[in-house]
């Protein structure tokens, strides 16, 4: 029986290939390191174009006692199964362990100025921890913690109902919600890492923090908690933009306070100049566009219908039993 059940949802037309070596590579590192009950696991691949559907289907079929979700793309650390097995063995209290998701040194300069930008302060605050490896091993909140890159017992998953299918995405930030509220406890462990490309385009990444934004108005609309209304202050920003012009034109003695923004977030771009010119000004860019098109993805999340998440796609499952973890016992 496997130990760990790793769950990934994908399209038809998506490749898992990459991924499937990476965790093959992990069950041989835990078993040269003298730990081979981590060895132990299964590969649940479910397509369809539904998410939250594929990941719920995918955990009622899974036989690990812990359940490791990655997306098609997510690249994990050699340690990764000793990690989560430890882990779980030494916190009985804990239900879910996440860690980051990092910027390959292979992407592009864009990509590399996304990750800056998500993996920053200035870009993300308090969630920077899902992009970014810093500081150990610590009790946390679903601000730290990524879907694309997240362990849990299976059992509490279940006992919880799973992940809301009305949601997409923050289906996981709701389930965390309620897994704390029953008390359990969130980890983040920086070291539990997978490596994963951002998004390859600008339209692509304004897209992604589009839906960011529409998808933690949208859960805070189905299950309100006041804990998760400190994102929405990123909902003055657009206010701050449309204001701009009137403002100057009303106020032209105070125009020199709005170059504070540009120079606060150039200032933050600086950094990534490391890895050359272009991803820092493509960095310096990026602020502007996370800050802005999350606000807005906000406003169209309080404001707009909420998406309809109840015709459910086609969905194809296919569990991956490696050899090398069947020989295992």
């Amino acid at each position: 029986k496997p130990l760990v059940s790793v769950i990934i949802p994908h399209r038809d037309n998506e490749t898992i290939e990459a991924t499937l070596r990476a965790l093959e590579t992990a069950a041989d590192f835990s078993r040269e390191s003298g730990h081979p009950e981590a060895a132990r696991y299964e590969v649940i691949a479910v397509s369809g174009n539904q998410p939250s559907v594929q990941r719920n289907a995918a955990v009622r079929e899974a036989a690990g006692q812990y359940i490791y979700f990655l997306d098609n793309d997510s690249i994990p650390a050699q340690d990764c199964f000793m990690r989560i097995g430890s882990f779980f063995l030494t916190h009985p209290n804990a239900a879910i362990l996440g860690g980051p998701s990092l910027t390959p040194d292979t992407d592009t300069s864009s990509q590399k100025a996304f990750g800056h930008v998500l993996g920053s302060f200035a870009g993300t605050a308090f969630i920077r921890a899902r992009y970014s490896s810093f500081g150990a091993l610590r009790e946390t909140t679903d601000r730290e913690l990524i879907l694309c890159n997240m362990a849990m017992r299976r059992q509490v998953f279940l006992d919880l109902g799973g992940f809301d299918e009305r949601l997409y995405p923050n289906e996981e930030n709701a389930l965390m919600d309620t897994a704390r509220a029953e008390g359990w406890t969130l980890w983040h462990d920086p070291f539990l890492r997978v490596w994963r490309s951002q998004r390859p385009s600008f339209r692509a990444f304004i897209r992604q923090l589009f839906g960011y934004g529409r998808g933690r108005a949208e859960q805070m609309r189905l299950a309100p908690l006041a804990s998760n209304i400190v994102p929405f202050v990123f909902m003055l920003f657009p206010l701050a933009v449309l204001l701009l012009a009137p403002t100057i034109v009303l106020f032209p003695d105070l125009a020199w306070a709005w170059t504070a923004y540009p120079v606060l977030s150039l200032a933050a771009s600086l950094p990534s100049l490391r890895a050359g010119v272009r991803v820092g000004a493509k960095s310096w860019l990026g602020f502007f566009l996370c800050h802005f098109c999350y606000g807005c993805g906000l406003w169209a999340g309080l404001v707009l219908p909420l998406r309809s998440r109840t015709v459910v796609a086609r969905i194809s499952l296919q569990r991956i039993v490696p050899e090398k973890a069947r020989r295992t016992k």
